[in-house]
């Protein structure tokens, strides 16, 4: 059976609302983590300037996420979120390695270094499909699954009308090797999502014809995600052996341990093998879901900032305290 789950995924920053609507699936989740971290919330740029401090001190990579911390998450360019990051986060690459974790492909690795940053860290992109490691590439998707992703790519490249809706390839920065977003436009409202996915199955299956014993339906992973102002979209991307290839997936690739800074959305994973290996994660806004995959990300941060100017003016105290 194909394996579909849905999201909703709003692009405020605080709260931020992720709701498990269902999951029929049987991938294994990413190892449940029950360490207990205390959770401050930081709002005062001293504060926040100190545990910078202290962070950088441990030497480890720090690990960002793209949409929602670095940049706004609102366009096809990654837009800065907030005024002087950039500046902050080049004066701290003299003292340690940053690196990203993003759903977008991974031309954003040379977008960030056109705005001044180096990004010689260990990065992850395309939601985990592909892990760069020590300079190296490794992708965690099979040729075929790969093929069959070009296939759906050209398939969709022209938007077509179905019967009660529209769709077609989403934005540019989302369409990767091994992971397509394709948006569905002018959606009837009595229309679910179970059947604008039941109108696509042929679709499908007739792309990966071509790549034989390539099985959709083992395969496959399809999430229906509300992307706020940028519409809905269906997320087509791979499963390895009984599991969803994610960012969580892709940080067992890494070696050694780092601090993540994530906002949530797409970040629980990540998290979680974060935390498993001695990491740190770092919060950016919060949630008061606790039921939520917001919630959850925050219960293994030790430390949230209360939004990302604070994190700005904290980078910028501690590049005083580092001298």
């Amino acid at each position: 059976m194909i394996i579909i789950i849905y999201y909703s995924w709003a692009f405020d920053i605080i709260p931020r609302m992720v709701e498990a609507v269902r999951v029929v699936s049987d991938v294994e989740p990413t190892q449940e983590i029950t360490r207990e971290l205390p959770r401050e919330i930081i709002n005062d740029a001293v504060v926040g300037g100190k545990l910078i401090e202290g962070i950088v001190a441990e030497g480890k990579q720090l690990m960002f996420d793209v949409d929602g911390v670095v940049g706004d998450g609102r366009s096809e360019e990654i837009v800065i979120a907030e005024e002087g990051l950039i500046e902050a986060l080049r004066i701290l690459e003299d003292q340690v390695d940053i690196g990203i974790a993003t759903a977008r492909n991974i031309k954003a690795i040379e977008e960030l270094r056109g705005k001044g940053l180096k990004i010689k860290g260990d990065c992850i992109f395309e939601e985990g499909h592909v892990v760069v490691r020590g300079g190296k590439i490794k992708r965690l998707s099979t040729k075929k699954h790969r093929g069959f992703i070009r296939a759906v790519k050209d398939r969709f490249g022209t938007e077509r009308r179905l019967e009660g809706f529209g769709i077609g390839l989403g934005l540019s920065p989302w369409q990767g090797e091994a992971r397509v977003s394709l948006a569905i436009k002018n959606r009837m409202t009595a229309l679910s999502d179970e059947q604008i996915i039941s109108q696509l199955m042929w679709d499908f299956y007739e792309c990966a014809e071509p790549f034989d014993g390539f099985d959709v339906d083992s395969k496959v992973v399809l999430r229906m995600r509300d992307m706020g102002e940028n519409g809905q979209v269906l997320v087509v991307s791979a499963k390895k052996g009984r599991r969803l290839v994610d960012k969580g997936m892709a940080g067992e690739e890494l070696i050694g341990s780092w601090t993540f800074f994530g906002d949530g959305p797409g970040d629980l994973s990540l998290a979680q093998v974060t935390v498993a290996k001695g990491g740190r994660v770092v919060g950016v806004g919060e949630s008061s879901d606790v039921t939520s995959e917001i919630g959850e990300f925050i219960s293994l941060a030790g430390n949230i900032f209360e939004n990302r100017e604070v994190l700005v003016k904290s980078f910028n105290a501690a590049e005083s305290f580092l001298g």
